[in-house]
């Protein structure tokens, strides 16, 4: 159990004094048959893939706040261990959902939903938009460049095209940002726009088209603040292509979309229109669900920095039942998350009080949209301005030996150096991202608390294998990418 070990090390690094420099680092014990078995009940078909605001996922939460209080570790929630969180789920419905083209070969290449998907922002349960189709790059703005892919172009009443993923030329960090849809909406929405679209590639894709479908069939939630839903993943009326549809829509402009592709991606991409006119028409159906995020506390020691708190968070959340009765049990993605949590809480437990307080946060909704790491941060149970790191756990390295691992967010933060001293401590390196296009450290629930201002960390595997080289564990990386 490496990775948990590590977790222990930063733990103590971030709550407790060092140890002495001649102090040699023992790893607790950790009772892998604990692990394995708390991994097979979150796991478990009994549970129906843990998606937020359904029964499975209210067992899996009552199971989490039951291990935390036979710990004897404390509730953080709201006058217990749950923090309740009201969410909207909005499931489209396909029959009243469709694309119209006025070019007659854009209109025989996309339809909804083989080759294109339709959203709207959780303000509109119907929604009816038309207007011409200006292509604009990938459509980000990054003021400390002063890069604005949309400057000039006047998107008033018009769709902006963009192609999906990152930007070269920017900071891989930064770069990922600028890559969120809410970024590229905001982008362009100063320009006048009225919606996206979105064109997939096979180099900016992260999920295959049939997970796509089936992740829109299943639907899409947001946080409720009064009567009002959000979320950033569903920022505006969005049409998104796939890669052949997208393709199709840029040769019926005369354009090349793996040309389009290479300039965009270096701020040099052209501005043009579509030939035609695109009309949208959407239609969803809504029900307002309660979930809610499992907190536990352990009060700090230390009379001067017990008013500071450590938050360890693992999302609880999966992806249910998909629309052929399929059970998406998420024993990886993130039973294993929650496995080490509770195995980092026995250890806390057993040993003295550390200096900090420790919140350990088991959130709902990630999948979704990271929404408990949302809630929690706009409405936190400890005061956001004393939680001094959250320390993320999404997903365990089980695909090869751990050699080396990747601290997403310590070069941002002030967690650097206890990153650092945490891996030697168990002989670990600690790498760049190998992957930084891929955006990681946005997709998973330290984002929120970052944007937020604390200090945050996810612990990833890096590449390196105990010979020193990269490719075969990259390799198996690319082969795991391609199954989501």
């Amino acid at each position: 159990m490496p990775r948990t070990h590590l977790l222990i090390a930063l733990v103590a690094s971030c709550t407790s004094p060092p140890p002495p420099r001649s102090a040699t680092a023992q790893p607790p014990p950790f009772d892998v048959a604990q692990i394995r078995a708390d991994i097979r009940f979150l796991a478990s078909d009994l549970l129906e893939g843990r998606r937020a605001g359904t029964h499975g996922y209210d067992v899996a939460a009552e199971y989490v706040a039951a291990r935390l209080a036979t710990l004897g570790i404390g509730p953080g929630g709201q006058g217990g261990y749950f923090q309740p969180l009201r969410l909207r789920e909005v499931t489209p419905d396909l029959a009243g959902t469709t694309v119209e083209l006025s070019d007659p070969a854009l209109a025989a290449a996309i339809r909804v939903p083989d080759s294109a998907i339709v959203n709207a922002d959780f303000g509109h349960l119907e929604l009816e938009l038309s207007g011409p189709m200006t292509y604009v790059g990938k459509g980000v703005c990054d003021p400390e460049s002063g890069r604005d892919d949309a400057s000039g172009v006047d998107l008033a009443g018009r769709f902006a095209v963009t192609i999906a993923g990152v930007a070269d030329g920017l900071p891989a960090a930064r770069a990922a940002v600028r890559a969120d849809a809410a970024a590229k909406w905001a982008c362009v929405a100063r320009h006048g726009a009225i919606g996206m679209v979105v064109l997939r590639t096979a180099r900016g894709t992260v999920l295959r088209w049939a997970s796509t479908i089936a992740s829109y069939q299943s639907g899409a939630m947001g946080l409720l603040d009064g009567d009002v839903a959000r979320s950033r993943s569903l920022p505006a009326p969005t049409v998104v292509l796939d890669a052949p549809a997208a393709r199709a829509a840029l040769a019926a402009a005369g354009r090349d979309l793996d040309t389009e592709e290479a300039r965009a991606a270096a701020g040099k991409a052209g501005h043009f229109d579509l030939p035609g006119t695109l009309r949208i028409r959407y239609r969803a159906k809504a029900r307002d669900v309660t979930s809610a995020n499992v907190i536990g506390r352990i009060d700090g020691a230390d009379p001067r920095l017990a008013r500071e708190a450590v938050v360890i968070s693992a999302h609880l959340d999966h992806l249910g039942v998909d629309a052929s009765g399929g059970i998406r049990n998420g024993a990886i993605d993130n039973a294993s998350g929650i496995a080490q949590l509770l195995a980092v809480a026995r250890a806390l437990a057993a040993a003295p009080r550390p200096r900090r307080t420790v919140v350990l946060l088991a959130t709902t909704g990630e999948e979704l949209g990271l929404l408990g790491a949302e809630g929690f941060t706009a409405h936190p149970t400890w005061p956001l301005d004393q939680i001094v790191a959250d320390i993320n756990i999404d997903q365990t390295g089980m695909m090869w030996p751990i050699a080396d691992v990747v601290a997403d967010g310590a070069e941002r933060s002030s967690l650097a150096g206890p990153a650092g001293h945490a891996a030697a401590a168990l002989g670990l390196l600690v790498s760049p991202d190998p992957v930084p296009e891929q955006g990681f450290f946005l997709r998973s629930d330290q984002a929120p608390f970052a944007r937020a201002g604390v200090p945050s960390l996810i612990f990833r595997p890096g590449f390196r294998d105990r010979a020193g080289g990269t490719d075969h564990n990259r390799a198996l990386f690319v082969k795991w990418r391609g199954t989501a």
